[in-house]
Parts: structure tokens; C-alpha cells; sequence
């Protein structure tokens, strides 16, 4: 594969395209959320039904990760882009027609499938597009605009359908978002010049290029631990509103899950320091994020829940993004997707492995408590990474004297 050199007025414009339908994608998969309690008193869902919701959103993720993450890479960026797109406008069309628990499970499937797709291969048209210009804007956009999609996408749901308790009002909203995200793709520059064989990107493949596999395991955990919690947040944020902060309001669940999202602030602010001292700062306030749930929680105390989810949110910005800055930093443009796929492929299988069992918990324990859980979970991948950080630097300290 090779990439298209692209003027600075084209690389711009093709960044923002592929940035806002990066944002829509993940912005339509957390619409559901803020009614999950509606959807609850309507078809009588349970607990293990929204972890259920949850799993079909994370299998369509992976499987299409593990096959079509680098399929962009064959046929272009730009029809992939588009194919994203569909299959999210289709998720919603369910989630808005569903009269029961098997079509909120299809709907969340393609919502996941269109994610998956925009992970490995919407990112890197946005990568692409402005890398030979300003390289650390495409990390950015890459580990943090799904979270941002997410505070979008549930604020906007909370909003409307507080104002307008309906269905379609919501998703009709969203629909024409991804609508004219996908009309934009018109102006969108392909990046991909020469194209590689289909057959051999249809392969599951979640190797990356030599250069990158030194980093690629810390960033695995980071993704992971930190997914883990924000999806906690995904799937639950409605009922910790409902149990421990005392309300049905649909603003309040999606304040939780925007809050908890907000992550687009810590990509800048991991840019201000070395990747030691940005991934440091990150884990500590990931830790702190979740010992503050606990007693906010309990307490039923909503502003400090929301600050709590606010540090979470800068803590998962800035260990995601300084990851793949460090994976990035290293890559050819034919490497870019193989790189963002399989970091986003093993957090992914990660985090669903340990959303299971946190779904599991809830039938078991308080809110609260699964708080604790993570504290510790947390505490150790803190541990994980100030160990990584120590040996790597032992590591090149003989070459750097030498």
C-alpha cells in the first residue's frame, strides 16, 4: 500500500470529514444508553439483559477488527468509511423500531460492526489525511473521539428525550447526523494510491511491525483497564442514576456516561509532557477516579460522582492517547492500520472478557462495591505500567551511555 501526498488544504479537510464521522459512529453507539432505564420498564430488561446489549455492541466490534480491520488498506479508505456509516445508520433504525429485547441486541450488533469498521480503518483516513502535517492530531483523534462520540451521543439522547420521550425524535436525530456524514464522504480526498490484495487483509491479523512491539503490550493493558470502567459506565450509567443518585432522569444517566467521557481533553494534555511522566499522571488519577466513586456512590452525592467521572475521563484520554503516540511514532502509513486494529483488538477481547464478569457482579453487589472492584483492578495496571516504564528506561540508559 501506498499513501497519497496531499496538500495541506486537502489533508485538512479530509481530517475534519473523517473526524466528525469518527465522532458520529460512536456518538449513535451510546444513543441507547441514557434509555436503557426506558427500555427496561417497557420490555422488562434486566441487569444481565443490558451486559447481554452490551456483548452483541463488543462481538460486532472484535469480529470486524480480527477480519475487515485492515480492509481499507484494499479497497480505500472512503468506501469503508461509507460502509461504517450504513451499518450504524441501520443499528439505529432497529433500536428505534424494536418492540422487544432480540432487535435491541441486532441493532446494538450492527452499531458494533460500524464501530469496528471505524476503528481500524475511519481513524486512519483521519491519520492519513493530516500526519504529514501535525501527527499528533491523528492520535488524538484516534484513542479519544470515540469517548468524545460518546458524550455526544448520550448528552444529545438524555436532552431530547427528556424534552421529548420518544424514540424516534432520538434516533431520527442521530440518523440524520450519520446521513450527512455520509454525504460528506463526497468531499473526502482516498489516501490509499496503491491498494494491497483483498484476500490477504480479510486474514485475521493482529500482529504489529517490529518497531511498535515493545509498547504494544502496556498499551493493551492501559485500552483495556481503562475501557473496562468506561464501559462499566456504558452499560450502567442509567441504573446508578435509578439506585444511587435517586433519579430517573434520562440527563442525569447521560451526564454520568458524558462526563465519564470526556476524554477528548486528555489527549492535549498528554501532548504537554514526556510519555513517562503523561502516562504517570494518567494511571494516578485512574486510580484516584475510582476510590472518589466509592464514597460518592454511597453518599448518593451526583456533583461528586460527576467530578469523579470527569477525572476518570481525563485519565482514559491521556493513557490511551500517550499509548498510541508511542506506537504511532515508529510507523509507516501502510503500518498506521495494522497498529490502531490490533491495539484496539486486544482491548477490545480484554474488556469484554472483564465487562462479563462486572456484569455478573451487579446481580451480587452495590454499585459501590464493583467500585472497589475496579479500584484494586486499577491499582494494578498502575503498577503494571510504573514497572514497564522502569524496565524500559533501565533498558536504554547502557545504550544512552554508550
Amino acid at each position: 500500500m501506498r499513501k497519497a501526498t496531499l496538500t495541506y488544504a486537502q489533508g485538512l479537510r479530509g481530517f475534519v470529514i473523517a473526524t466528525v464521522a469518527f465522532v458520529a459512529l460512536f456518538a449513535a453507539s451510546a444513543v441507547p444508553v441514557p434509555l436503557y432505564s426506558a427500555y427496561q420498564q417497557q420490555f422488562g430488561l434486566s441487569n444481565m439483559d443490558l451486559t447481554v446489549m452490551l456483548l452483541s455492541y463488543l462481538g460486532g466490534v472484535i469480529v470486524t477488527l480480527l477480519f475487515c480491520g485492515r480492509i481499507s488498506n484494499a479497497v480505500g479508505r472512503r468506501p469503508v468509511l461509507r460502509a461504517a456509516l450504513i451499518c450504524s445508520l441501520a443499528g439505529c433504525v432497529l433500536l428505534m423500531v424494536a418492540d422487544g429485547a432480540p432487535l435491541l441486541f441486532a441493532g446494538r450488533l450492527f452499531q458494533g460492526i460500524g464501530c469496528g469498521l471505524g476503528m481500524g480503518n475511519v481513524a486512519t483516513s483521519a491519520i492519513d489525511c493530516i500526519a504529514d502535517f501535525h501527527l499528533s492530531w491523528g492520535s488524538t483523534v484516534s484513542a479519544t473521539c470515540p469517548q468524545l462520540g460518546l458524550l455526544v451521543g448520550s448528552l444529545g439522547a438524555g436532552v431530547i428525550y427528556g424534552a421529548i420521550p420518544s424514540y424516534t425524535a432520538v434516533y431520527g436525530c442521530i440518523i440524520a447526523l450519520l446521513a450527512a456524514s455520509l454525504i460528506s464522504t463526497l468531499a473526502l480526498p482516498e489516501t490509499v494510491v496503491e491498494k494491497d490484495a483483498l484476500r490477504p487483509t480479510m486474514k485475521p491479523n493482529a500482529s504489529v511491525p517490529p518497531a511498535a512491539k515493545v509498547f504494544f503490550p502496556m498499551a493493551v493493558v492501559v485500552y483495556s483497564a481503562t475501557w473496562t470502567v468506561g464501559s462499566f459506565f456504558q452499560s450502567y450509567s442509567a441504573p446508578i442514576a435509578t439506585v444511587n443518585l435517586h433519579t430517573d432522569s434520562t440527563v442525569i444517566a447521560a451526564l454520568i456516561l458524558s462526563f465519564a467521557s470526556l476524554t477528548v481533553l486528555g489527549g492535549p494534555l498528554a501532548s504537554r509532557f514526556r510519555a513517562r511522566t503523561s502516562l504517570l499522571i494518567g494511571m494516578a488519577l485512574f486510580v484516584i477516579s475510582n476510590v472518589l466513586l466509592v464514597p460518592f456512590l454511597s453518599a448518593g452525592s451526583t456533583p461528586g460522582t460527576f467530578f469523579a467521572c470527569l477525572l476518570f475521563s481525563l485519565s482514559m484520554g491521556i493513557g490511551t492517547a500517550t499509548s498510541l503516540r508511542l506506537l504511532l511514532r515508529t510507523a509507516a502509513p501502510s503500518e498506521t492500520a495494522s497498529i490502531v486494529s490490533a491495539v484496539n483488538l486486544g482491548a477490545y477481547l480484554c474488556s469484554t472478557v472483564m465487562n462479563t464478569g462486572a456484569g455478573a457482579l451487579t446481580e451480587l453487589l452495590p454499585f459501590p462495591a464493583i467500585f472497589m472492584v475496579f479500584t484494586v483492578f486499577a491499582a494494578l495496571t498502575t503498577l503494571y505500567v510504573v514497572i514497564f516504564l522502569r524496565m524500559q528506561q533501565n533498558a536504554t540508559e547502557p545504550s544512552a551511555a554508550c
